[in-house]
């Protein structure tokens, strides 16, 4: 990145560094992940919903359901019948029937079998990490791009191919089956978050003026600078689009801590 090669790149991030930096990177990535699959609060999942759905369309649901799936299930009755009727005609093919209504169950796949959510719990979050740091310590305007030898394009654009390769890795857990995209762009953001608290300590710990830029996986422009503080010590500033703003750990945290 530029404003690292000014301030002498070589001794702030030799290659060394930054391997053992994505090595730290990927195991607090990884750590976070499972922590977050002990949490209650997870995305009911699709066989959940499909379950309240049904008791919800054919009238056995009593006073359990809640106003979101309520809703959803008035929305699909009204716009989607044809759609209900598809699946619940699948399902008395494969023997599942009710008295009552049409059965919302997702069909069996018993050619596949879906892959369990802890084989790729931490995959997005380290996707995310890692290909922030390689934005952030990289300079990847378009004429920085790297080539092939021996190729006549225009070269590779480390930030585009980062963004892809995450990207990737977050849809092929949806396409395992296992996984929501809503809980995918969140893993992302959380590795993100991580990836920009690691480069802070960094910067801070190193001290000088130094400077690092990176595009955000919602296409906002992150600034991370470091600046002279109270007693001498160094600070590290978080910008977005030019604004400062809250270091994205401590905007994650949903109440007050000690």
């Amino acid at each position: 990145d530029p404003g690292l090669r000014e301030a002498g790149a070589a001794e702030v991030f030799p290659a060394q560094a930054i391997l053992s930096l994505m090595a730290e990177t990927a195991e607090l990535g990884f750590s976070a992940a499972m922590r977050m699959q002990g949490r209650a609060d997870r995305l009911s999942r699709p066989g959940v919903s499909a379950a309240r759905l049904t008791a919800l369309v054919s009238g056995d649901a009593k006073g359990a359901d809640d106003a979101a799936h309520r809703a959803a299930a008035e929305e699909l009755s009204a716009r989607a019948p044809q759609l209900l009727h598809w699946v619940d005609r699948l399902n008395r093919v494969q023997g599942r029937e009710t008295r009552t209504g049409p059965v919302l169950l997702l069909p069996a796949m018993k050619e596949v079998a879906s892959a369990h959510r802890a084989d790729c719990a931490a995959q997005a979050v380290i996707a995310g990490a890692l290909s922030t740091l390689l934005k952030a310590l990289f300079d990847s305007r378009p004429h920085r791009r790297l080539r092939m030898v021996g190729a006549g394009c225009s070269g590779v654009d480390v930030a585009a191919e980062a963004d892809r390769l995450a990207a990737d890795i977050a849809l092929a857990r949806s396409v395992a089956g296992g996984w929501f995209q809503a809980e995918n762009h969140r893993d992302l953001r959380l590795g993100e978050a991580l990836a920009c608290q690691v480069l802070r300590h960094r910067l801070e710990r190193h001290g000088g003026a130094l400077a690092l830029g990176f595009t955000d996986f919602d296409g906002s422009e992150v600034s991370l600078s470091t600046h002279a503080a109270n007693a001498g010590r160094v600070s590290a500033s978080f910008r977005r689009d030019g604004r400062l703003a809250p270091w994205p750990m401590e905007a994650l945290r949903g109440s007050g801590h000690l």
